[in-house]
């Protein structure tokens, strides 16, 4: 499974009040479009997924590239999957409201790899889509 870059941003929880949460997620959006040069960005989000976490119980996440200079992707996630499903919708929606720009919603992680690397080719995205499908050889091996 690829790695997410340093630059992860948690989903906290932070729906005390509509406008935490909204300020949290157009805080977000900043960092993911911080680095874009091109006049109509692009962004690709990734389907909510988890991984076990480090107390032994699922950690949902998705994930969001984009590229400046280079291509970067950000994890983003919590505990809760109503709560990270909730901040995924919530990204996309504020994208949706920052144009020009393209976003692609993708439903798989390996459609999503294959989109980044047709888009932003480097040895990065490549390395993710080779990731990825190796896991997902792994995964169809009998055991």
């Amino acid at each position: 499974m690829p790695q997410p870059s340093k630059r992860t941003h948690p989903a906290r929880r932070c729906r005390t009040t509509a406008g935490n949460f909204a300020e949290t997620i157009a805080g977000i959006v900043d960092h993911v479009l911080g680095g874009c040069t091109d006049e109509a960005p692009i962004v690709v989000i990734g389907p909510l997924v988890w991984r076990p976490g480090d107390d032994g119980k699922r950690l949902w996440y998705f994930i969001v590239a984009s590229a400046g200079p280079d291509f970067r992707c950000d994890q983003i996630g919590s505990s809760d999957e109503a709560f990270a499903d909730e901040c995924r919708w919530a990204l996309i929606t504020d994208l949706a409201q920052r144009r020009p720009i393209v976003v692609h919603d993708m439903g798989d992680e390996l459609q999503m790899a294959q989109w980044s690397e047709a888009i932003w080719p480097c040895p990065k995205t490549q390395q993710i889509r080779e990731d990825i499908e190796a896991e997902r050889r792994q995964r169809a091996r009998p055991q």
